[in-house]
């Protein structure tokens, strides 16, 4: 067929289709004129007017017949019969109300739930919206040996890669900062990140206004140049251009904007609010690159384009060959320092990251969709065939009516379409709800980085795909089941004698037994995460949080660049906190026990060395002042805290936690031993403290941090806590209060306190250390939230199918309870016969859902928390209360047994 036959032809049959109603009512016209002109002859001939209307009818044969025939003629019979369908398929929905709510519900509770989760893995694990995203890449120290992961990096390497690497582009070191903003209405806390000249360059992004910094303004003294987001320039100066040349305070020091970046730029850091040149001096990179571990202190991201030309592996070739060149220029205790953690260089594309950090949690989330929706599956398979087998005496009439196998095929495929489509604007509906709650509930908790999810299109495809794929099988499953590939299948045969024969039973109770082994599955996984997240949040923390309030502020370098003023600012704020009314203690902390990150640093134990051979290991690191163990409640085992020596640094005193002290001196006598301990790897570890105490061990790495053992997930190193000194020039300052205030009034109290001294200070993280440890955990409440609800849907679906399929069986079965009933049978048996028959298909479908969960139980490992994939007590409960919701929902069928009257249940064919 040519191209010009093709087109006249689809331009005939759309002219055709378009004009349909009008040529059906001239054929109409047509067939009506003909009748009366034949019975105006007869009624001429002598017939009465109603013989000559029956005998011109009889004459003219079948009208539609006739009809059908002439529509061949017009080329679009195939398109007005599936129009026909469609609505027939409609009215016969229409009808069904209980039956297509049920479909409706079902499919888009799984199709909803993909389109939402889809999403939501687009948004984190999808492409970056940046300029060819292949090519930017992480490149960061990892030490597997010492269980530390994705180290960032440094000065040192940045020079390095920078000069050496020749397969990158453009390279860019950065470190996220914290700063007190000195807005026009007041002072603000923001996030920052210090940025090297080509950072944007290497995600290729271009300004909104302005310009971005140049190599020139990385140098000190012509680094006082800043660049807003587009957020914080939205919200704070209300896009004001104007703010361009304009001079904004950052930590009390006039900084110039240049420019404002776009939204792009805050992809994959969230809370971002500007960004500001890095300088350092040339005596801090000298001394970075000449001193002990320079190399090995991490503390900035590591970011590079790859040339076009130029692959990961060869980027990673180049910066091994350059590290290899470093060992061998290196000490001897580098090397085995090195050898001992494993150390290796890791290079990494963007979207690799971010699928390292989200990936597992959310590969499980759409696991268990993928299960929802299979259930759902199964659950509309189960019911189209049980309407199915009620709409056999039409089925059976349209083939003695001469049906065609195609007119059969094209009516059921129609059918389940209808259906499908009708799930899949369901399902469409369903994930918009979905993501506007994950917005608006779980994003900040679970996804901070993220940013505000929308629907893909390529969800919206996928649940397209999978709405036409649910058709298709659903309408080939009535097909392969209704007629078997026997047109004739149940003519002059009993429908309930089909219904009742063994393939339909084994059929229907192998389905549900397959849905309820899916959703054992999503319960027991479901189970061992919330029994996970309830043992997290549940756990001894070592600490005494009640009555205890938190603040945090950030002290701008320009003001406390000295030492003795941030000395005086603790004094200050001390004395003017003890002359509250109420507080009993006060502390400051450089980390708070599982919300910040500890610093980590290299450690030495001379003893422990002369018994083990092992050189060093890394701990955590605190900084405390005295009375912090007072105020966590923090139990003092053996000796004592610091003493007034050690707080003017005159003493050489560290307290340690009995993780440390068990891991170094399993005798118990780790008292009065010294110790090597510098909180930086920068500095050397030569000078010797004294261990003059040991504290309970608390959960300084989070609620879900567990022993020491560094090679695990959740591992909490030993923590060795140092004295707060006035020579201390920590600017992160951690207020910890504890007093008898009501919670409300304690936290309002230190607030108004720290401002009375500085009010360009800007508080955050002020709240009872309650609310905080809490908050701590959102991530995995939110995870455990959006499990759970997939456990509930899966539930609903497995008790609707189990419900229909035990209220259709004794539909069904109605004749043969009636006979037994009449013959001396009760209704008793008939209740355990029903109940029997139910725990049967429930058994089978808990049997292999355990089965199934026990081989898939070492995949969960890495996500729960001080349980086992396979712990006994969970199975045993879920499976417990899985089985009595399974029963009462067989209980409310099977009870109806009592209400049959044998007489009414005789008289049924």
């Amino acid at each position: 067929m040519n191209a010009r036959l093709f087109i006249r032809r689809c331009s005939y049959l759309a002219a055709s289709l378009f004009g349909i109603n009008r040529r059906q009512a001239d054929l109409d016209e047509e067939v009506q004129f003909h009748i009366e002109m034949r019975a105006h002859d007869l009624r001429n001939s002598g017939m009465s007017k109603d013989e000559a209307s029956r005998e011109a009818l009889k004459l003219f044969g079948g009208i539609e017949k006739f009809k059908e025939h002439s529509r061949d003629a017009w080329g679009t019979r195939m398109v007005t019969d599936s129009i026909r369908d469609v609505r027939h398929s409609i009215r016969s929905l229409y009808k069904s109300k209980g039956f297509s709510l049920t479909v409706l519900l079902t499919l888009g509770l799984g199709l909803g739930g993909n389109a939402t989760v889809a999403s939501i893995l687009s948004a984190v694990l999808g492409p970056p919206p940046y300029s060819e995203p292949n090519r930017v890449v992480e490149i960061f120290n990892n030490y597997p040996g010492a269980g530390i992961g994705r180290s960032s990096s440094n000065i040192p390497l940045y020079l390095d890669y920078r000069a050496n690497v020749v397969a990158l582009d453009f390279v860019a070191l950065t470190n996220r900062i914290a700063v007190n903003i000195t807005t026009d209405a007041s002072a603000v806390r923001g996030h920052g990140l210090l940025a090297t000249a080509d950072y944007f360059r290497v995600f290729g992004i271009q300004p909104i206004l302005g310009q971005f910094f140049e190599e020139t303004h990385c140098i000190q003294g012509n680094d006082k140049v800043i660049v807003l987001t587009e957020s914080f320039w939205r919200t704070h100066y209300a896009s004001d251009p104007s703010i361009v040349g304009r001079a904004i305070v950052v930590d009390s020091v006039p900084l110039t904007v240049l420019g404002v970046a776009p939204k792009l730029a805050e992809w994959h850091h969230g809370d971002l609010d500007f960004f500001r040149a890095w300088a350092w001096s040339a005596q801090r990179e000298q001394f970075e690159k000449t001193v002990y571990y320079g190399r090995d202190n991490n503390y900035a991201n590591l970011w590079a384009r790859l040339k076009s030309s130029s692959s990961i592996r060869e980027a990673k070739a180049q910066i091994d060959y350059l590290e290899s060149l470093f060992l061998d220029k290196s000490t001897q205790q580098t090397k085995d320092w090195r050898a001992l953690h494993q150390h290796e260089s890791i290079v990494e594309t963007l979207q690799q990251s971010k699928i390292a950090q989200f990936g597992d949690s959310l590969h499980l989330l759409q696991g268990g969709l993928f299960l929802v929706l299979l259930i759902g599956c199964v659950n509309v398979g189960n019911l189209q065939l049980s309407r199915g087998l009620k709409r056999l005496p039409e089925i059976k009439t349209r083939v003695v009516l001469g049906a065609s196998r195609w007119v059969l095929v094209r009516w059921l495929l129609i059918d389940s379409i209808v259906l499908s489509l009708g799930g899949f604007f369901c399902g469409l509906l369903l994930a918009w709800s979905g993501i506007h709650w994950v917005n608006k509930l779980v994003l900040d908790d679970m996804l901070p980085t993220v940013g505000w999810i929308g629907i893909d299109q390529g969800a919206i495809r996928l649940v397209l795909v999978l709405s036409i794929l649910v058709a298709l099988c659903i309408g080939a499953f009535a097909l392969s089941i209704l007629l078997g590939g026997n047109l004739d299948l149940g003519v002059g045969q009993n429908t309930t004698k089909i219904s009742q024969s063994k393939m339909m039973k084994r059929l229907r109770s192998g389905l549900v037994s397959f849905q309820l082994a899916m959703t054992t599955i999503l319960l027991l996984v479901a189970a061992l995460l919330l029994q996970s997240f309830y043992r997290a949040l549940n756990e001894d923390t070592g600490l005494n949080t009640e009555k205890v309030v938190v603040a945090s502020v950030t002290l701008p370098r320009q003001i406390y660049r000295e030492s003795e003023k941030i000395a005086n600012l603790r004094v200050r704020l001390t004395e003017s906190l003890h002359q509250t009314p109420g507080v009993e203690s006060v502390a400051f902390a450089s980390y708070l026990p599982s919300l910040s990150a500890h610093a980590i640093g290299p450690a030495r134990v001379p003893a422990f060395e002369e018994l083990n051979g092992e050189d060093f290991s890394n701990v955590n690191y605190n900084t405390v002042s005295r009375d912090y163990f007072e105020v966590l409640g923090i139990r003092v085992l053996e000796g004592n805290t610091f003493r007034l020596a050690d707080l003017r640094g005159e003493g050489r005193g560290v307290v340690v936690d009995k993780e440390f002290a068990n891991r170094y001196f399993p005798n118990n006598d780790a008292l009065g031993k010294q110790i090597c301990a510098n909180s930086s790897r920068l500095l050397p570890l030569k000078k010797r403290s004294t261990i003059i105490g040991v504290v309970e061990t608390v959960k300084h790495n989070g609620l879900d941090s567990v022993g020491s053992d560094s090679k695990t997930k959740n591992g909490s190193m030993p923590l060795v806590y140092l004295p707060l000194s006035p020579q201390s020039r920590d600017r992160e300052l951690n207020v910890l209060v504890r007093g008898d205030l009501t919670r409300n009034d304690l936290v309002s109290e230190v607030r108004g306190h720290i401002q009375s001294l500085n009010s360009q200070l800007a508080i955050f993280r002020n709240s009872s250390l309650e609310q905080l440890l809490k908050a701590s955990v959102n991530d995995r409440r939110a995870f455990m939230l959006l499990i759970a609800i997939l456990g509930g849907m899966a539930l609903l679906l497995s008790l609707v199918g189990i419900y229909g399929v035990l209220s259709f069986e004794i539909r069904q079965r109605k004749h043969e309870i009636g006979i037994r009933l009449a013959v001396g049978g009760s209704t008793k048996q008939m209740l355990g016969d029903i109940l029997k028959q139910s725990l049967l298909q429930a058994g089978i479908g808990l049997a292999l859902g355990v089965l199934a969960a026990w081989f898939l139980g070492g995949r969960l490992a890495d996500l729960l928390f001080k349980v086992s994939p396979n712990d006994p007590a969970v199975y045993f409960i879920t499976l417990s209360s899985l089985l009595l919701v399974l029963l009462s929902a067989s209980l409310v069928p099977a009870l109806r047994v009592t209400r049959i009257q044998p007489i009414e249940a005789l008289k049924i064919d």
